[in-house]
């Protein structure tokens, strides 16, 4: 087996602020799926309220929890303790695979003791076969960790951090319910850099409520001052049913020629001051793309843990159910599997379309042709769109322009659909 399965272990995010399932922000969205992580952590475990932007959030379980004795910490225990029996059970399964990422995220696992999540990359470099220049990532909160769990992290085998940043307006922050400030992003930056962290990126958000132009480029300002290797900049995307969305008439949120002028400004921005633009909402300076990321972008295999979370192996997707009550009490999680799916050879084509579109270097033709007998078909497509200036073809690889991007969600239907 081995490097059949050596890019990811994974889950999927549904809580902070990437939740959308479906191929990153602007027109696709946000991370959605894309974006796995090790541990789904659901904003049940966490005390602090990150709901706003959230499709996954305590919220949804508060009426389930009244008649329930409900011990927060012991839920925390018994998560990581689920975890840990998942990950073992996969990696013997499927013979100790060798990896080359891990991501732990899908919101705030820094809420966990850092005991637990000691266990948890212990059963990971137990059950896998784990190289020495992995890529280990864990997201964070910035109040919730400081430089003594941040240290203690860096001594788990952790070498990468990714940090909410959001914005480094404390009142837009206070607008979608973040519970700290940018004054609390700097200290997590000086700690973890203290704690031996190289790898760093910040996440920053734009077209959120109250948001100028002026205020954005403060961000974008501070953001470089802070010098993390990467910066994702996402767009916010309301999502019925949050309290964000109920409450979206007390706030002024940009129209879309605002929105994207935000984006061309961060693009222009982080440019200028060496932040490479790799994928749709992704930068980094020279030799630190995601490598996680990078994975799903390209079509490649991961395994997800915890509930709610996404595998693909073997050319099948597999995802289990949401309820971390179930979660917790399982001992055979080949059974708690919601759904099931093994792509064909049309749907592994449509996904290399979606998902390599989203690369700023684009969709290779001769991989295109290699798949499918129609790949000429799909090329034709794109001729309207290379016209009018929203794609290009260069040296083999079919991509967006910067403004094309803006429409990716449109073209792609049509270049997918006819």
């Amino acid at each position: 087996m081995g490097n059949r399965y050596g890019n990811d272990i994974a889950g999927s995010v549904q809580s902070g602020n990437r939740e959308i399932p479906g191929y990153g922000k602007n027109d696709y969205g946000d991370s959605g799926y894309l974006k796995k992580n090790i541990s789904n952590l659901p904003d049940i475990l966490n005390q602090q309220n990150e709901t706003d932007i959230s499709e996954l959030s305590f919220s949804k379980y508060e009426k389930d929890l009244v008649s329930i004795d409900f011990d927060i910490f012991k839920l925390k225990k018994n998560y990581a303790d689920a975890l840990c029996r998942q990950i073992s059970l996969t990696g013997e399964k499927y013979g100790n695979p060798k990896i080359s990422t891990v991501f732990i995220g899908g919101g705030t696992p820094t809420v966990l003791r850092p005991y637990d999540i000691s266990k948890i990359t212990d059963t990971v470099y137990r059950f896998f076969d784990v190289p020495k220049d992995i890529e280990f990532t864990i997201e964070a909160n910035p109040e919730t960790v400081d430089l003594e769990n941040l240290s203690e992290y860096r001594e788990m085998g952790i070498n990468r951090i990714s940090l909410g940043m959001q914005s480094a307006c404390d009142t837009e922050l206070k607008n979608i319910s973040r519970i700290h400030t940018f004054k609390s992003v700097q200290e997590a930056v000086i700690n973890a850099r203290k704690a031996g962290f190289d790898n760093l990126n910040l996440d920053i958000m734009y077209a959120l409520p109250g948001q100028t132009a002026e205020s954005f480029k403060v961000t974008l300002d501070k953001v470089i001052s802070l010098s993390p290797e990467h910066i994702s900049v996402y767009g916010l995307q309301l999502e019925e049913g949050t309290p964000l969305f109920n409450n979206r008439k007390k706030f002024i949120f940009p129209d879309e020629d605002e929105e994207n002028a935000l984006n061309a400004l961060a693009i222009s921005v982080l440019s200028e001051n060496g932040y490479r633009r790799y994928e749709i909402s992704n930068y980094s300076k020279p030799g630190f793309e995601c490598k996680h990321n990078l994975n799903y972008w390209t079509l490649g295999e991961y395994f997800g843990f915890g509930p709610a979370s996404h595998s693909f192996i073997d050319g099948k997707r597999y995802s289990i159910k949401k309820d971390i009550f179930d979660f917790c009490s399982s001992t055979d999680f080949f059974n708690v599997i919601k759904t099931e799916e093994e792509l064909t050879d049309e749907g592994k084509t449509e996904e290399y379309i979606m998902l390599s579109l989203r690369l700023c270097r684009g969709l290779s033709a001769d991989i295109l042709r290699s798949m499918t007998g129609n790949a000429e078909e799909y090329l034709k497509r794109a001729d309207p769109y290379i016209k009018e200036g929203f794609m290009e073809m260069k040296d083999g690889y079919l991509r967006f322009t910067p403004k094309g991007f803006n429409v990716s969600n449109t073209v792609l239907s049509k270049i997918i659909y006819g």
